[in-house]
C-alpha cells in the first residue's frame, strides 16, 4: 500500500508537469489503478519500461496519454523494487554483489545489495543494527540494512521475537570455555591465564609478555622465540640502532602512487596526493610540485634547459598575417612581411607592412590643368573642372569662368553654350489671334487658322475644342480594353484583374504570386481577371476557411479502430495485430514465430492465439502474466515436497527438487545457516587440542555444504560461490579448488573437469568460483573449496571447507 501511494504521488506530480503543454483528460482512481496495474506487468513482461507504443486496452483516447505516464512510472518502481530484492537475496546468498551496469535499476541492486552485506557484517560482528537509522541514510538503504542486521522476521513487525538461548541449546559445543548468551547471538570468553582466538571460539593458554617487563621502542615491541625486537608502524622504517623509527619520505623515494597531474607531498608517517597550486606543476622525476618561472610574452618554458626561451610564433601558427604577407619570427615576437608590391599610386606602410593610398593632390604629384580641382581617389586622383555660374563658363587660356557674349536671340545654358531663345514660350509675345512660330534667334506671328493636336474649331465661337475620340469611335484602343478620353487625347485602360503590358496589351494580373492569399489548407489558382481558392484534399470549405475532414465519421473505413489526422486519417490495430498493406485491415501476429530468432517468447511451449499468445509450461512449472511465461515451482518453499531420509534437506531444482542428505562428520554439530535454505553449515564442537594432536589442529574450523542449481549450457562468465575469510589484516588465506565428482545423467553428455571453473582471489580475504565453460546438464558436480588461513609470519592457525554441489538440470526453459 506504501509503495502505490508514493507511486500515485509521483504519477500525480508528471501529469501536472505535462499539463502545462498537453491537454489531458481527467485522472481518477479507477484510471490511476488500471494504469498503473498495466505497468506493473509491462516491468515483468519487458527488459525496459522503453518501447509500450501501443494504446492501453480499456482507456479512452482522451485517456491515452496521462494513461502511458502513469503505465511507465509503475513499470519504473517495480522494477527498481525487483532490483532491491536481487540485491538483497545475492548479498545473503553469495556474500557479494554482481557487476550489473547494464540492466536497468542498477543503482537499486547495488544500494540494496551493499546495504545488506553491511548489515550481515554488522550482525556477524554483534554490531548497532540502528546505526543506520541514527544516520538517516534514507531508503530504501535503511530498511535493508535492518532487515539483513536482525533477520527478515524482524522487517516491519511488531510481535516480540523470543530470543533464541544459544549457549543452553549447544552447551559444551560452540565455545572452548565460557559461552555467554546475549539477545539474538551469543559471545565466547576465558578463563583467566587465557586469551580468545581470532576464531571467536578456542581459548589459547596465555604466555608471558616480555615486552611488558621491558619495552626499549619507540614504536611497537615485538616478542618472538628468540626475544624482542623493535618494529615501525607503517610508513616508518626502523633506525640503525634497532630502537628508533624515521618516518619514511614516500615522495623522495619514488614509492608514492600519485594519479597523473598531481604533486606528492611527504607527511609522518605517510603522504597524500594533490593538485598543484597555481604557478607550479609535476615534476616527472620526482613526482613532487615544483615552480614553474612565468616568462614574459612571446616567450615560453622550457622544462628541459629550467629557462625561458623564444615562442616561434610563424611555426606554432600564432602569428596574425595575411595570406599576402610572410610571417618572419623575431625574439619575442614576430614580423610580417609583404609578399608583393603594392602596385601605383600605394606605397608600404614598414611598420606595419600594409599598403597604403598616396595622396598625389596634397603632395602636389599631380597633372591637373590651370584653375582644375584635383580630387583624390583610391591609387589615383581625377581632375575636375570648376562650375561657373550661369553667363559664364570656364577658360583654360585663364584658369577662370569668364562672361559669355551671346548674339541677339540667343543665350548661354548651363553648360556655357549659346543656345536658341524660345520667345514663344514667353506670355504676350503675339496677340490672341496669332500664333507664335520660333526661329533660330528670333520669333515670327501669324493668323491661327487651326488648333493643338486633339482639338478641333468651334464654328460658333472660332475657339478651339476638345475631340472626344472615345464618342466618336476614332480611338485605337482594343475590344478588351476601356477608352477613356483626355484633353486633346484619350486613355486605353483595362478591365478589373488586368494589367497593361510594355505593349499597350491587357495582360491577366497573377494574384496567386502575390503571397499567401488563400485561407490555411488551401491552395491559390489563378483565373483570367481573378483567382479562386481550393482546398487541399482531406479537407472541405466553409465561409472563408478550409477546415479538416474526419473520415473516422465512415465506421467502415478501418477494421480496428480509425484516428483522423489533419487532411487524412490512420487506421490502427488492437493489441497483438498489425496493420495490412492495403493501410485498412488488420491480421493477427503470430508472437511465436515472430520473437522465435530472439529466444523464446515463453517458458514453455508458445500457441499463438488471435491477438496473443499462451504458453504451456513443463512439469514443475506454473504458467505467469496471464499465460505469457512459466515460473519455477518451489517445492522447498510451498511444501509439497517429500524428503523422508534422516538429515536430508530440500533443495529446490528448475522444474523438480532434490533432497540431499547432510550429515556432519564426528566432532562437528550443525548449526543453522539464518535465511539460506541451500547452505548447512557443521561447526567443530571443540577447538581444544592436545600438543602434537597434529589431525585436531588442522581440522577445520567449520565445514559447510552449499547447493546451486542452473540449466544446461548458461551463459559464462558467471559467478557461481563466493566465500570470505574474518576481516583483519593480520592474516593471510591460501585457497584451493578440487572436482570431487562429475555425474552426467544423460548418455552423450560430457562430465566436466576442473578447467571449467575458474577460482579468483580478491583482496586475498575473498574467493569467488566462476565458469569458464558452458555446462551441459544434466548431471551432477560436486566442488571443494578449501581456505587455509595462517597469520603474517605464515604459521598455521585453521582451515575452512565449503563443499558445493551442483545439479545443472537438462531443460532450457527461460
Amino acid at each position: 500500500m506504501v509503495e502505490l501511494l508514493h507511486a500515485r504521488a509521483v504519477i500525480i506530480g508528471l501529469i501536472l508537469v505535462q499539463c502545462l503543454s498537453v491537454s489531458l483528460g481527467a485522472v481518477d482512481k479507477d484510471l490511476l489503478e488500471t494504469c498503473c496495474l498495466k505497468g506493473t506487468q509491462y516491468a515483468t513482461d519487458s527488459a525496459t519500461c522503453e518501447g509500450y507504443s501501443t494504446t492501453v486496452p480499456g482507456v479512452g483516447v482522451g485517456d491515452q496519454f496521462s494513461c502511458l505516464s502513469i503505465l511507465k512510472v509503475c513499470c519504473m518502481k517495480q522494477k527498481q523494487r525487483d532490483q532491491c530484492q536481487s540485491g538483497k537475496t545475492d548479498a545473503q546468498n553469495f556474500g557479494r554483489c554482481a557487476i550489473r551496469d547494464d540492466m536497468f535499476g542498477a543503482e537499486q541492486y547495488k544500494e540494496c545489495c551493499n546495504c545488506c552485506q553491511l548489515g550481515l557484517t554488522t550482525r556477524t560482528m554483534r554490531g548497532d543494527c540502528s546505526l543506520l537509522q541514527r544516520e538517516n541514510f534514507g531508503g530504501p538503504c535503511d530498511a535493508t540494512f535492518s532487515e539483513c542486521c536482525l533477520g527478515s522476521a524482524s522487517l516491519n513487525s511488531t510481535t516480540p521475537v523470543n530470543d533464541i538461548d544459544e549457549c543452553a541449546l549447544h552447551r559444551g559445543h560452540i565455545c572452548g570455555q565460557i559461552c555467554v548468551n546475549t539477545i539474538g547471538s551469543y559471545r565466547c570468553e576465558c578463563n583467566p591465564g587465557f586469551t580468545l582466538h581470532s576464531d571467536g571460539s578456542t581459548c589459547i593458554e596465555d604466555e608471558p609478555d616480555r615486552c611488558e617487563s621491558y619495552n626499549p621502542c619507540q614504536q611497537r615491541c615485538v616478542e618472538d622465540e628468540n626475544g624482542i625486537s623493535c618494529a615501525c608502524n607503517q610508513g616508518y622504517a626502523l633506525q640503525a640502532d634497532g630502537i628508533n623509527c624515521q618516518d619514511i619520505d614516500e615522495c623522495a623515494s619514488g614509492s608514492a602512487n600519485c594519479p597523473q597531474g598531481q604533486g606528492c607531498y611527504n607527511q609522518e608517517g605517510s603522504y597524500r596526493c594533490r593538485a598543484c597550486p597555481p604557478g607550479s606543476e609535476v615534476d616527472p622525476a620526482t613526482r613532487v610540485c615544483r615552480t614553474v618561472p612565468q616568462c614574459t610574452r612571446g616567450f615560453s618554458y622550457n622544462t628541459a634547459t629550467g629557462s625561458c626561451q623564444d615562442t616561434d610564433e610563424c611555426a606554432a601558427d600564432l602569428d596574425t598575417c595575411t595570406e599576402r604577407q610572410r610571417c618572419e619570427n623575431t625574439v619575442g615576437s614576430f614580423v610580417c612581411r609583404r609578399i608583393l608590391g603594392c602596385g601605383t599610386g600605394y606605397s608600404m606602410v614598414e611598420e606595419t607592412q600594409t599598403c597604403r593610398d598616396i595622396d598625389e593632390c596634397a603632395l602636389g604629384t599631380h597633372n591637373c590643368p590651370n584653375g582644375y580641382e584635383c580630387l583624390n581617389i583610391e591609387g589615383s586622383f581625377r581632375c575636375r573642372q570648376p562650375a561657373c555660374q550661369r553667363g559664364t563658363r570656364f577658360s583654360g587660356a585663364t584658369g577662370r569662368c569668364e562672361p559669355i557674349n551671346c548674339p541677339r536671340g540667343r543665350e548661354a545654358d548651363s553648360l556655357g553654350m549659346c543656345v536658341d531663345i524660345d520667345e514663344c514660350k514667353q506670355s504676350g509675345v503675339c496677340l490672341s489671334t496669332e500664333r507664335c512660330i520660333n526661329t533660330y534667334g528670333s520669333y515670327r506671328c501669324i493668323r491661327d487658322t487651326s488648333c493643338p493636336v486633339g482639338h478641333q474649331v468651334n464654328p460658333l465661337t472660332k475657339a478651339c475644342e476638345d475631340i472626344d475620340e472615345c464618342t466618336r469611335g476614332v480611338h485605337t484602343c482594343e475590344s478588351d480594353q476601356e477608352c477613356v478620353n483626355t484633353a486633346g487625347s484619350f486613355g486605353c485602360t483595362c478591365g478589373a484583374g488586368y494589367r497593361r503590358d510594355s505593349q499597350g496589351n491587357c495582360e491577366d494580373i497573377n494574384e496567386c504570386s502575390y503571397g499567401n492569399i488563400c485561407p490555411y489548407n488551401g491552395v491559390c489558382e489563378n483565373t483570367p481577371g481573378s483567382y479562386k481558392c481550393n482546398c487541399n484534399a482531406g479537407t472541405e470549405q466553409k465561409g472563408s476557411s478550409c477546415v479538416d475532414i474526419d473520415e473516422c465519421k465512415d465506421r467502415n473505413r478501418c477494421e480496428h479502430s480509425c484516428v483522423n489526422v489533419v487532411g487524412s486519417y490512420e487506421c490502427t490495430c488492437r493489441p497483438g495485430y498489425k496493420l495490412n498493406p492495403d493501410k485498412r485491415t488488420c491480421s493477427d501476429i503470430d508472437e511465436c514465430q515472430s520473437y522465435s530468432l530472439r529466444g523464446r517468447v515463453c517458458g514453455g511451449a508458445c500457441i499463438n492465439t488471435p491477438g496473443s499468445y499462451m504458453c504451456t509450461c513443463p512439469n514443475g512449472w506454473r504458467t505467469l502474466g496471464g499465460g505469457r511465461s512459466c515460473q519455477d515451482i518451489d517445492e522447498c518453499a510451498e511444501g509439497t515436497y517429500r524428503c523422508t531420509a534422516p538429515e536430508s534437506i530440500c533443495f529446490n531444482t528448475r522444474g523438480s527438487y532434490k533432497c540431499p542428505q547432510v550429515t556432519c562428520p564426528p566432532g562437528f554439530v550443525r548449526t543453522p545457516m539464518g535465511s539460506r535454505r541451500n547452505s548447512v553449515r557443521c561447526k567443530r564442537t571443540s577447538f581444544t587440542c592436545q600438543r602434537g594432536d597434529v589431525e585436531c589442529l588442522t581440522a577445520p574450523i567449520s565445514l559447510s555444504y552449499n547447493f546451486l542449481s542452473f540449466p544446461s549450457n548458461i551463459k559464462i562468465p558467471t559467478d557461481l560461490f563466493a566465500m570470505s575469510g574474518p576481516l583483519t589484516s593480520q592474516k593471510q588465506f591460501a585457497w584451493d579448488l578440487k572436482v570431487i565428482d562429475a555425474r552426467p545423467l544423460k548418455s552423450g553428455v560430457m562430465a566436466v573437469n576442473r578447467g571449467y571453473f575458474d577460482l579468483k582471489v580478491e583482496n586475498s580475504a575473498q574467493a569467488v568460483v566462476s565458469l569458464n565453460y558452458r555446462i551441459q546438464g544434466p548431471q551432477d558436480v560436486e566442488l571443494e573449496l578449501t581456505m587455509q588461513i595462517t597469520d603474517l609470519r605464515s604459521r598455521y592457525t585453521g582451515t575452512a571447507v565449503s563443499k558445493i554441489f551442483l545439479y545443472v538440470t537438462g531443460d532450457s526453459v527461460v
